[in-house]
């Protein structure tokens, strides 16, 4: 009996432990202003607003630098977007914002893959501070349920996702200056080779695109405009994408008559291999020139007036 006794002392103090250690991380998480940690957590606060927010995914965290965006159209811009997240992930965020930013106009930028069907969450650690959150939540378990479930309920499973790049965002003294590109992130990066010759056709998920005309009518009941933007691709990656059309016919539907779709992959950027370090991503060069596009079509359509 008392080896039994001291096996549960020791397992309610590693529990205690555990359940310690996390909740430290969680806090210190909490405070982040930088980087991925720093996004979710500025939102999750309420501390995070501007005219003009961007979200979406690599796409627009490496293309839409905040810092010419505001030169040209004179809003105050922030670049909210996370690497790797399709709207499926992140629409708990933008619903977050939704309910309490002052923002005129919202940007949703994508790609050729945006409306595929997802069931692998992409790096949650940086949301495990908020799995409790009913609209986190809800988003995260409709792409991995069991996940989910795990990091909600699970004592300290999240400690099973940290990396050492996670813990150097959140612990990194640049938390205290904050984020002085307003959350865009340029590629200084040469041309990646990895070029290939065979066609690629992401599925379009039906869920996928009823997710983005949920959070569509959300923003526009704030009185809020959505932008959708189909990023700059390649023009040798463009003849790779077999739906390419059809992925277009699905942003015009989105947008309809009171919200704005943009194409750039009818831009002559698309035809300047050197402005790209790979098929969907621009360096930091073209995301200039991408940014001065942008902001210019913007104001040619009267959005700033």
């Amino acid at each position: 009996m008392r080896i039994i006794g001291k096996c549960i002392i020791f397992c309610l103090g590693f529990l205690l432990i555990g359940t310690l250690i996390e909740k430290y991380i969680f806090s210190v998480a909490k405070k982040s202003t930088i980087g991925q940690s720093g996004k979710v957590a500025m939102i999750m606060n309420h501390t995070v607003d501007a005219d003009m927010a961007i979200f979406g995914s690599s796409v627009a965290l490496v293309h839409f630098n905040s810092n010419i965006l505001e030169k040209t159209t004179k809003y105050s811009v922030y670049n909210l977007g996370m690497d790797g997240n399709a709207l499926q992930q992140y629409a708990g965020l933008l619903e977050e914002f939704n309910t309490y930013s002052n923002a005129k106009v919202v940007v949703i930028a994508g790609t050729n893959s945006e409306f595929g069907n997802r069931n692998l969450l992409y790096e949650p650690q940086y949301y495990a501070p908020y799995i409790s959150n009913s609209k986190i939540y809800k988003y995260f378990s409709f792409i991995d349920l069991r996940t989910s479930l795990l990091l909600r309920y699970l004592p300290f499973y999240s400690f099973t996702l940290f990396d050492s790049n996670y813990y150097k965002e959140i612990f990194s003294q640049d938390n205290l200056k904050g984020e002085i590109l307003k959350g865009y992130f340029p590629k200084n990066q040469a041309w990646e080779e990895k070029e290939t010759n065979f066609i690629i056709k992401d599925k379009i998920d039906s869920e996928s695109i009823k997710k983005y005309t949920d959070i569509i009518e959300k923003i526009n009941l704030k009185g809020r405009k959505v932008v959708l933007v189909l990023a700059p691709i390649y023009i040798k990656g463009q003849k790779q994408l077999v739906n390419l059309d059809q992925v277009r016919e699905v942003y015009k539907d989105l947008a309809g008559a009171n919200n704005i779709f943009l194409d750039f992959t009818k831009s002559n950027l698309c035809y300047k291999k050197e402005l790209f370090y790979n098929n969907t991503h621009l360096n930091a060069t073209g995301a200039d020139l991408f940014s001065q596009e942008f902001s210019k079509k913007l104001v040619e359509l009267g959005l700033f007036n």
